[in-house]
């Protein structure tokens, strides 16, 4: 069985330990110290440890990575440039608290994946918790205040006669040739049947009249059975129903088989 991921972090110094806290939430980290790279391996292994992660840092900034899966590997090597943490960064709204800027490591077979022109798309400041994105006039982004565009696609009539509200195929065909919708096939479907239309407008006949009378509640107790045409999410595709005819009181029970009616007869 796989194991759940583990992660401890070694670190040479703790100033940049909040930015991988952040990157690995549920890691645990450990000062190196004095300690080798092979005496953290072997720590690590010994505690059940499915990763470990080794920063090591030059004069407090961080120059290179190492990730390793333990107990066999595989381990990657990441050479640091031009880190910039947090901390060292004065003007702190510039980038917001650290809810606001989470910070993202993702790996892919240990690459890192970057776009080929390393373009920037867009930055500015935080404004209240938000970033506007603000265009110049000589950008190649432009915004048209009060412009929409749409794009249309042809699709069946069956889909019109979904989204218009099941009408029947003199009127579709009304609709569709009078507002010009975009149609794929060259005339609506007049044999189409939609499989909602009869479940919908169909009814249901209404129960005989009835001479009894209750003086109490829980004297007499209608039930009736019916099934839904599709299963639920749950799995069920009867109910059972309990009607106290003094307090018109009502119970439902939903039945995954019909034969399970008999265990509700002792209520």
């Amino acid at each position: 069985m796989r194991k759940p991921p583990f992660v401890k972090i070694s670190i040479w110094r703790t100033k940049t330990l909040p930015e991988l806290k952040l990157v690995f939430p549920n890691a645990q980290q450990m000062n190196c110290g004095g300690q080798v790279i092979s005496e953290i391996i072997e720590t690590c292994c010994a505690h059940d440890f499915t990763d470990v992660v080794l920063v090591h840092e030059h004069r407090g900034v961080p120059d290179g990575l190492i990730i390793s899966h333990l107990p066999f590997g595989p381990t990657a090597y990441f050479q640091l440039l031009n880190v910039v943490t947090r901390h060292d960064i004065k003007d702190k709204k510039t980038v917001g608290t650290m809810p606001q800027v989470y910070p993202h490591l993702i790996l892919n077979n240990f690459t890192t994946k970057v776009l080929a022109t390393r373009r920037i798309l867009f930055w500015g400041k935080s404004e209240n918790g938000l970033y506007p994105l603000k265009f110049s006039p000589n950008s190649s982004f432009h915004i048209f205040p009060n412009r929409v565009a749409l794009l249309g696609l042809r699709v069946d009539s069956s889909v019109w006669h979904s989204h218009l509200g099941h009408p029947a195929s003199p009127t579709l065909q009304f609709l569709i040739s009078h507002n010009k919708l975009p149609l794929s096939g060259t005339k609506v479907l007049c044999n189409y049947v939609c499989h909602s239309c009869p479940l919908g407008k169909s009814v249901k006949l209404p129960f005989s009249s009835s001479m009894s009378v209750s003086t109490s509640p829980l004297e007499l107790i209608h039930s009736d059975v019916w099934s839904s045409s599709n299963k639920s999410i749950s799995g069920f595709s009867y109910y059972v129903l309990f009607v106290d005819d003094f307090s018109r009181y009502s119970w439902i029970f939903p039945m995954k088989l019909k034969y399970e009616v008999l265990s509700f007869c002792h209520i």
